[in-house]
């Protein structure tokens, strides 16, 4: 019987661990995100970026009017996902955005936006945006005048490994694997698009009065792999257990 424990416990930690993970971007690739076929730069009002072999760099610094970055929908009235094969983030069973990045630049006069910006969407376009500072790390509130408590964290002077997951109405966010950011999801709805969006990623600058340098280095998506086969298992194996109690 023992033994039948064993695997139906190893069966359940298998499930919980596995996971699909999508490249969003590798800089060892030499090409740019875009040329990689996930994401797409896009600067309605003014912003560049450049990219080598070991990071994409993103500067909407000239103006703080600029507008750029990255995300895995068009830029149009009509936006619409760069890759249809894009997975589906679902805020049941979880997901979670990987990205190394190092502030450069950190320009921000205006206390409720930041220069750079992460937002992610689950498929019910609930989620969070989370605004970067050189010293500080923190989600808008709904409306965009407040946002949260911060976390304090040093953003520059080196790449650091983010992690920002979302699982049934709550975020997380780890930086070098310690958490230092979580609360609840967010149902931004106003402004349109792309808040309005399902299964939504961007990494930039959105705001008109801050602006901002960074390195980006790596962005990919996790979500849990079918559990199917592993759960029957796990199953059977506890069908096992039970039959071997009644004897």
């Amino acid at each position: 019987m023992k033994i039948w424990i064993a695997i139906v416990l190893a069966a359940l930690i298998v499930s919980s661990a596995s996971a699909q993970t999508t490249v969003l971007y590798n800089p060892s690739l030499g090409t740019t995100p875009t040329a990689q076929g996930w994401i797409a730069f896009a600067a309605p009002l003014g912003g560049t970026s450049t990219t080598n072999t070991t990071e994409t760099t993103l500067d909407t610094t000239s103006a703080v009017t600029d507008e750029a970055g990255y995300s895995n929908y068009t830029a149009s009235l009509t936006p619409s996902l760069i890759n249809s094969n894009f997975p589906v983030l679902n805020p049941a069973i979880g997901f979670t955005l990987n990205f190394n990045v190092q502030i450069d630049t950190a320009n921000d006069p205006d206390t409720t936006r930041a220069g750079f910006a992460v937002i992610l969407l689950g498929s019910d376009s609930k989620g969070v945006e989370l605004g970067f500072w050189s010293n500080q790390i923190w989600a808008h509130n709904v409306g965009f005048a407040t946002h949260s408590t911060p976390a304090n964290f040093t953003t520059t002077g080196a790449f650091n490994q983010y992690a920002l997951t979302i699982l049934n109405g709550n975020y997380s966010l780890t930086a070098n694997g310690t958490q230092i950011l979580s609360g609840s999801t967010v149902n931004y709805v106003t402004p349109a698009p792309p808040y309005t969006l399902a299964n939504y990623v961007f990494l930039g600058d959105d705001d008109m009065t801050d602006s901002g340098a960074e390195e980006i280095k790596t962005v990919s998506i996790s979500v849990p792999e079918p559990t199917s086969g592993i759960l029957g298992l796990g199953l059977a194996a506890a069908a096992l257990v039970k039959r071997n109690k009644r004897r």
